[in-house]
């Protein structure tokens, strides 16, 4: 099949990497794929550096209109695929002077805007809906829309799933680990304070912060960390390298979490995780078997999350090993493809 991939993103968040990872899963598997994104991102530059065919547009040009009609004539397309609703409009105009199958996605955490023209777009030109987790069906996203329940499906984001030796006994020392940007949303200090109160009880465990300053500073966190055995890593890594000396990995958040991108580099390496209930999170914490779910905003269930994984590591690694597949970018990547074949 010849896909193209629109993703008018600016910045290098959880919908830009569930594109980059569906363009670069589709071509390994033999179809025709570029990606559409704006110029001088960090999607276009990532997709650029991977080799994947790429075709950026400057923001506010006149003819990107014209442009795209041409891109897609020239080249033929069988599927439009639109993963931001910044280009909705740009393809409704589109399929006023070419037919083309059109797909939607959604891994970002903001539902479309229920306007007219919305929902006149979606009961007429779009062909297939596809959704990151299924939370975005629990809080009625597609609700406003006439789309029968054939035409929406879930696809979360997978991620390759190398083999692994499962683990017969805890490492000492054992550590703790949460990747993710510094911001209030994400939880930091709801677990440095869960972490506070139960470090005398499991006193030899580390806690590992990965990200970047956004909402909150390095400087705040190393004073919320003050006392406790806390490493902060406020720089880019080599996060496959780094996670190799972490065990169990944890998502902390209050809110967001479209498609919990840290929870997938934590099963990647063989680690359980201790999730909030928040949006796909219980859709990747298979409670009880590859980790434990908490209440978000709750540093005592987070605290106690902590101490139980403590002393039944070995029993929730081997959950890990038996349920990883399930989030595999094979799976993610079949089951886009049939959606598309379906529509030929």
């Amino acid at each position: 099949m010849k896909i193209l991939q629109m993703c008018d993103v600016r910045w290098y968040n959880a919908n830009a990497h569930y594109v980059f990872e569906l363009t670069r899963g589709l071509l390994a598997a033999g179809h025709e794929v570029t990606l559409w994104v704006r110029e001088n991102t960090p999607l276009a530059q990532r997709g650029k550096a991977a080799g994947l065919p790429v075709v950026s547009h400057r923001p506010g040009d006149p003819f990107k209109l014209f442009r795209l009609w041409w891109l897609i004539k020239r080249s033929g397309y069988d599927i439009v695929n639109v993963h931001r609703g910044s280009d909705l409009f740009l393809v409704m105009l589109l399929k006023l002077f070419y037919q083309v199958k059109v797909v939607v996605s959604r891994s970002d955490i903001r539902p479309f805007k229920n306007n007219v023209v919305n929902r006149w777009f979606f009961a007429q030109q779009v062909d297939q809906v596809i959704l990151s987790g299924r939370f975005h069906l629990e809080q009625g996203m597609m609700a406003p829309f006439a789309l029968p329940d054939e035409c929406i499906t879930v696809v979360p984001l997978g991620m390759e799933m190398p083999p692994l030796e499962p683990l017969t006994e805890r490492p000492r020392p054992f550590r703790l680990v949460m990747v993710a940007r510094f911001d209030r949303v994400k939880g930091h200090l709801i677990l440095l304070d869960a972490f506070r109160r139960v470090q005398p009880a499991i006193p030899e465990v580390e806690l590992g912060l990965i990200g970047y300053p956004a909402a909150i500073s390095s400087a705040e966190l190393r004073r919320a960390a003050a006392g406790l055995p806390v490493h902060i890593i406020d720089g880019p890594v080599d996060m496959q390298e780094t996670l190799a000396g972490y065990q169990v990995g944890i998502i902390a958040s209050t809110a967001s979490e479209a498609v919990a991108r840290s929870g997938l580099e934590y099963l990647n390496r063989g680690m359980p995780v201790i999730g909030t209930r928040v949006n796909s999170i219980p859709e990747l914490v298979d409670e009880g078997v590859n980790g434990l779910l908490v209440p978000p905003d709750d540093p005592g269930a987070l605290g106690e999350a902590m101490v139980r994984i403590y002393h039944e590591y070995t029993a929730f690694q081997a959950g890990v090993m038996r349920t990883r597949e399930r989030y595999s970018l094979e799976r993610m990547i079949t089951a886009t493809a049939t959606i598309y074949g379906q529509l030929l």
